[in-house]
């Protein structure tokens, strides 16, 4: 199959297609980027850079007037040329600098540049210097970086769910958008396991998000193992000094130290997500994480040191007291530690004490909750203000997270009182004279489904940002069931069904879920068939 180089497809002329750069390219002085054969994987793309081609004689592509009229050679220079300069004439142009062919082979080549090719040859790692442009490393460097690799095929899908079509939605096109470069960087992450690094842990975390998100959720469990190896190996999971892990002074500034506590505490995050409470699934246990929480997201973008300034106030792991210091990710991490213990006892109800008993570990545990949001900071709360305030710094995202993730963890301790509806290896039964008990928890179940649903209306007036995590399709299904499951079998207190409101009240909830799953299905495989299923309940 002829295709010919950029160049001479732009000007329609036929192209020897020869492999170092064919001969019109070479006679013009111009590069000459060689357009992708058959599958289009950039396998043969030869580039030749303009620093190689000869520079002692530029190319002219536009003449001066009086040049052209003295059919001399025009220098080409703006805004008058030389010859034009030494006979002390006015010069002008009566045309564009460069033609207009010439601007469609550089743009198509540098689109070639950009690209990177998932299909090219194993190459050397790419450059670690975080400065680096990607203009300033080669495509083989470029091919080669696992990280760089992964960001691309999860930036591929945002980018297609804001540019595409509804139906390029409804075919799947912005969920397959990028999934060569994942593929390869899969490769490369388990090749180089003898050469593991920091980068490489970035990349298993990312790659779990990607795999998640296209629903290869076998891939993304093992990814998981993966990554906890890596933190195990790599000693994220312990604060040390600089002078322990002989770092520079570069590596050992105030991000860089932030930067592996936030890669441990997200791998920490995913090992739970996984893990769900079961103990044979959890491969991390917090008695053995020595680090600080994240830092303030502000100090943490002006490389602000907090290690020496806030020493005593910041506590290793997750059982210090809360400092001033600390922002949305630490908050998070905190509930998260509780999240985790509230799953397994849902799942252990069996070797627990009764819930409606006064020391039961469900009155512990409800206590936690109820005590840690009351001691969020007050730019924490999901206001109007606070949300808009999150927005200027591109946090609103993490804002409404935050909530869900709290409300939803209340969804799950008080799902005991609906053991129809869910899943629970140990139900348990609640006698006669603890009614008004099983009614409370049913109560406050349906309350805090109610308030997921309303930061979920919330979120869609806001874009993407709020929608992006691959949880939130899980937590907007199962609060529609809860919804429907709650005013159809008439749970709860019987004042509540009276109330004439109640009814308009759940289809908007169920409205605002469906809407949001709709939302979500650009980006996320789980959602499409949800879709259909809350459209059903609602």
């Amino acid at each position: 199959m002829r295709l010919g180089c950029w160049a001479c497809k732009a000007r329609k002329v036929k192209c020897d297609e020869r492999p170092n750069g064919c001969v019109n390219c070479e006679r013009l002085r111009i590069s000459c980027s060689q357009s992708p054969r058959g599958n289009g994987d950039g396998e043969n793309d030869v580039i030749i850079s303009e620093h190689e081609v000869d520079q002692g004689r530029q190319r002219t592509f536009r003449s001066c007037k009086l040049c052209r009229l003295s059919k001399v050679r025009c220098s080409g220079e703006r805004p008058a040329c030389l010859r034009c300069r030494s006979r002390c004439v006015a010069c002008s142009y009566d045309a564009k600098e460069v033609p207009q062919w010439l601007s469609k082979a550089r743009a198509s080549s540098s689109v070639l540049r950009t690209r990177p090719s998932p299909a090219s040859p194993h190459s050397r790692a790419a450059s670690k210097d975080p400065d680096t442009s990607l203009d300033d490393v080669s495509q083989a460097e470029r091919n080669g970086n696992v990280l760089l690799l992964v960001v691309c095929a999860l930036g591929a899908k945002f980018y297609s769910a804001r540019h595409n079509s509804q139906s390029h939605v409804a075919d799947g096109i912005g969920l397959r958008a990028g999934n060569q470069w994942s593929c390869r960087a899969q490769q490369l992450l388990f090749t180089c396991l003898n050469n593991s690094s920091i980068e490489t842990a970035m990349a298993a975390v990312l790659l779990h998000e990607h795999e998640l998100r296209v629903g290869n959720y076998a891939s993304a469990f093992m990814i998981t193992g993966f990554a906890v190896r890596l933190s195990q190996g790599l000693q994220i999971n312990i604060e040390t000094s600089a002078d322990s892990f002989r770092m520079t002074t570069e590596a050992s500034s105030p991000s860089i130290r932030e930067s592996r506590r936030r890669l441990m505490w997200s791998i920490y995050t995913m090992d739970a997500w996984v893990g769900s409470g079961v103990d044979e699934l959890t491969l991390i246990r917090e008695s053995n994480i020595h680090i600080r929480l994240p830092c303030n997201e502000r100090d943490f973008i002006l490389e602000q040191s907090v290690d020496q300034d806030n020493h005593q106030l910041i506590e290793l792991g997750l059982s210090g007291p809360i400092s001033p210091v600390f922002d949305v990710a630490a908050h998070f991490l905190r509930l998260v530690s509780i999240r985790r213990r509230v799953l397994r006892y849902v799942k252990h109800l069996d070797a627990t004490a009764p819930p409606w008993a006064p020391e039961s570990e469900y009155n512990t545990l409800h206590a936690e909750c109820l005590d840690w949001r009351n001691l969020l900071p007050a730019s924490l709360h999901f206001t109007r203000s606070a949300i808009h305030q999150r927005k200027m710094s591109t946090q609103h995202g993490a804002l409404c997270f935050l909530h869900i993730t709290y409300h939803q963890t209340m969804c799950d301790l008080t799902r005991i009182g609906m053991p129809e509806l869910f899943r629970i290896r140990v139900n348990i039964s609640f006698p006669p004279e603890q009614i008004t008990f099983l009614r409370q928890v049913q109560d406050e179940c349906f309350d805090n489904c109610m308030s997921i649903s309303s930061i979920f209306r919330e979120s869609l007036r806001h874009g993407m940002a709020g929608l992006a995590d691959t949880w939130l399709c899980v937590v907007a299904h199962d609060v529609s069931r809860v919804l429907v499951y709650y005013a159809t079998n008439y749970l709860g207190s019987p004042k509540r069904h009276d109330d004439v409101q109640l009814r308009p009240q759940i289809r908007g909830a169920l409205q605002a879920n469906v809407q949001a799953l709709e939302k979500m299905a650009q980006i996320q495989a789980l959602a499409r068939p949800l879709v259909s299923v809350s459209w059903f309940s609602y």
